[in-house]
C-alpha cells in the first residue's frame, strides 16, 4: 500500500467469449437472487416488467453454505482486507455478495449484449429509468460504469459532466460513497473489474468505485459515473445475501492497534485519489461532449 491508494491484485488476464455475436447498443439486465428469496425475484419482475429490457435471473451465491470460502487464499486475503478495513474480516454473506457479482458480470461477458444492468433483488426503479438508460446509451463514450444506487446519505460531491434534457445528470464522484444494488456496465469495464478481483480484499461495494485501480494495457482508465438524482431505490430490506452472515466481523487480535492505523492511511489514501482521478476525469469528459452526439 502506498500512496495513491494503489492496492487492488495485479490484473489477470481474464478469456470470456460470448456466446453470441455482439448486438451493437443492446442492454440485458442481470438480476442477483439467491435460490430460496422467491418472493424478492416475484418484487423486482414486478418492477422490472415496465421496462423493455431482456431480465436474466443470476443465482446468487449463499456464503453461509460455503464457510471454508474464508480462509482460502485464492478467494479472500483476510490480511489485507484486515489492513484496509481496521482489522475487521468479511462476513460470509459479504463474500457470497462479492462472488454473486463476479457470476454476474462473467454471464454478461458470455452473452451477446453490449451493455448489462447489473441489480440486486431488493431495490425499485423511479419510472425515468429506461429514459435515463437510453440516453445514457447514447453517451455511451462518456462512462464505463454508472452506479444508480449509492447511499442516499452520502453525497459522493457529484459534478456534472452532461444534463440530459428530461433533467438528471450524469457525474463524477469526488467522495467515497458505497453500494452497489443497480449499475449499468459496458463491457470493457467487466473485464478490468474481473481481471483485479480475486483474491477479495474490500467489499464489492467498495471494490468496484476504485475506478483509477482499473486500466487496460493501453492506459486507459474506467470512468466511474453515477446519476443524479438518484433513480434507484433500495427498497425490500437489506439483501438476503448479506444477511446469510453479518457483514463484517471484528475479532480481539495482538494487531488491533496497527490494523487501526493502516485503515486510516488506505482511507486518505483512498479519499485523495478519488479526489484528484475524479478531476481529472471530469476534465476529460466534460470537454469532449461536442465531440458526442448530443444526449
Amino acid at each position: 500500500m502506498h500512496f495513491g491508494g494503489f492496492v487492488l491484485p495485479s490484473s489477470k488476464k481474464t478469456t470470456i467469449i460470448p456466446l453470441h455475436p455482439i448486438k451493437s447498443s443492446s442492454v440485458g439486465v442481470y438480476v442477483i437472487n439467491l435460490d430460496a428469496s422467491k418472493a424478492r425475484w416475484n418484487q423486482i419482475q414486478k418492477h422490472l416488467s415496465r421496462f423493455s429490457f431482456s431480465v436474466h435471473r443470476v443465482s446468487g451465491i449463499n456464503g453461509k453454505i460455503y464457510p471454508k470460502l474464508r480462509y482460502d487464499g485464492r478467494i479472500v486475503s483476510l490480511e489485507k482486507y484486515r489492513q484496509y478495513l481496521k482489522g475487521k474480516e468479511p462476513g460470509l454473506g459479504e463474500i457470497g455478495c462479492y462472488l454473486s457479482h463476479r457470476k454476474a458480470l462473467i454471464r454478461f461477458l458470455r452473452s451477446k449484449f453490449e451493455f448489462a444492468i447489473i441489480v440486486e433483488d431488493d431495490v425499485s426503479f423511479k419510472p425515468v429509468f429506461s429514459k435515463i438508460i437510453d440516453a445514457l446509451v447514447v453517451c455511451k463514450k462518456k462512462w464505463d460504469l454508472c452506479s444508480f444506487e449509492l447511499h442516499p446519505l452520502q453525497s459522493g460531491w457529484p459534478i456534472s459532466v452532461q444534463s440530459f434534457s428530461f433533467g438528471p445528470h450524469l457525474c463524477v464522484y469526488l467522495k467515497e460513497s458505497w453500494r452497489a444494488g443497480a449499475y449499468l456496465i459496458n463491457r470493457w469495464a467487466a473485464r478490468r473489474l474481473l481481471e483485479k478481483s480475486l483474491p477479495m480484499c474490500l467489499p464489492w461495494d467498495m471494490y468496484y468505485m476504485r475506478f483509477w485501480e482499473f486500466k487496460d494495457p493501453l492506459g486507459k482508465t474506467m470512468k466511474f459515473m453515477g446519476i443524479e438524482p438518484r433513480c434507484v431505490f433500495q427498497t425490500f430490506g437489506d439483501s438476503d445475501i448479506e444477511q446469510a452472515g453479518p457483514r463484517q466481523i471484528t475479532h480481539p487480535h495482538k494487531q488491533l492497534n496497527k490494523y487501526r492505523w493502516t485503515g486510516r492511511y488506505f482511507s486518505l489514501c483512498s479519499h485523495l485519489s478519488r479526489f484528484l482521478y475524479g478531476l481529472s476525469t471530469w476534465w476529460k469528459v466534460f470537454w469532449t461532449r461536442n465531440e458526442i452526439k448530443k444526449c
